[in-house]
């Protein structure tokens, strides 16, 4: 496979290319790496984008017919999460594109259109409320296995705390997603297919880029495997004097950690791209040196594949294991796939 993307030869590529921005115009020598790099990720998006628009509908159907059957806030949040994949998805498609053309997009583009903007700031809002309803996930999937008759008794106040949770979210989003999409001093990315905000004062861009992304992205990644954890053991433990764990409780422990195996991934790519930025002095993670001419290959790979394609990989990954995972979800394909 390698050997045939280095036979693959354009004179300028796709998003990857080393090069110069000057007045909107791409200086470009591109080498074998940024071939091999453009058309990998332009592959692996292309599997991933059919899969989250056919899974992530099929995803939201089950839990519709769930939620009119036991209305369950978990039903309510799987159907909130698989509509804002499916929308998460659509992004990726004009990146795909943009990966396997033979022309290479700018670097940098000091001027972004509306569309551009447009893209980011609702790519910003989606992607960080869907981590945040994982994290809902986990957490009332734990309470009501840790304490399942509070949590039947007290329905009413766990909706409560998601809803509110959800407002904060949304608005706190939407107040970051603003001040990086329409302000002065945006210049749209192409390497990472988004919005960067480039200001002299380091304070204000370092406050936006930690508030803004990087706290909530710990905070709620984070949460979800400290409360999947919990989850495990306590499933563990509710049976330590028998030798073996019943079959059901096998399979709970195995979606759980298939759930989070894509977010740790993701997790670690996001701290394996601070840790090479900070290594490099690129500024908040994306932005080369100061006079924005020069460029470092990894930073490149890295900030596309932890903004980009983890998000698009998941949006695909996570309905595909509860797909095949869960016996309600099997049949239904089963039943209205293969009749």
């Amino acid at each position: 496979f390698t050997t045939l993307l280095y036979t693959i030869k354009f004179e300028e590529m796709a998003i990857f290319g080393l090069g110069v921005s000057i007045n909107n115009t791409v200086v470009h020598n591109g080498t074998e790496v940024d071939t091999i790099f453009n058309y990998t990720y332009g592959v692996l998006l292309s599997l991933a984008i059919p899969l989250s628009l056919l899974l992530n509908p099929l995803v939201f159907y089950y839990n519709f017919l769930m939620f009119k059957l036991k209305k369950s806030v978990v039903s309510a949040l799987f159907q909130l999460l698989a509509a804002l994949d499916f929308i998460l998805t659509l992004r990726s498609i004009a990146t795909t594109y943009n990966l396997l053309k033979p022309g290479l997009d700018p670097l940098y583009e000091f001027h972004p259109t509306f569309f551009q903007r447009f893209q980011w700031f609702y790519s910003y809002i989606v992607g960080y409320t869907s981590i945040l309803i994982t994290l809902l996930l986990c957490a009332v999937r734990y309470i009501s296995i840790k304490a399942p008759l509070w949590s039947t008794t007290n329905k009413r106040r766990i909706n409560a705390v998601v809803i509110i949770c959800l407002g904060i979210d949304i608005f706190w989003s939407f107040i970051m997603a603003t001040l990086d999409s329409f302000v002065d001093g945006n210049t749209w990315y192409s390497a990472q297919q988004g919005i960067v905000t480039i200001v002299d004062d380091q304070i204000v861009l370092g406050v936006r880029f930690y508030l803004g992304i990087m706290v909530p992205f710990f905070i709620t990644v984070g949460g979800s495997v400290i409360f999947s954890i919990l989850t495990i053991a306590r499933l563990v433990l509710e049976d330590e004097e028998n030798s073996k764990l019943p079959q059901y409780k096998i399979r709970s422990i195995k979606m759980i950690v298939l759930l989070n195996a894509g977010n740790v991934v993701w997790f670690v790519l996001c701290i394996l791209g601070n840790i090479i930025s900070e290594k490099n002095n690129f500024t908040s993670g994306y932005v080369a040196d100061d006079d924005q001419n020069t460029w470092k290959y990894s930073d490149l790979y890295v900030s596309f594949a932890d903004a980009v394609l983890a998000q698009c990989l998941l949006s695909a990954y996570n309905p595909l294991v509860v797909c095949t995972r869960s016996t309600g979800m099997r049949e239904l394909v089963k039943n209205y796939w293969f009749k």
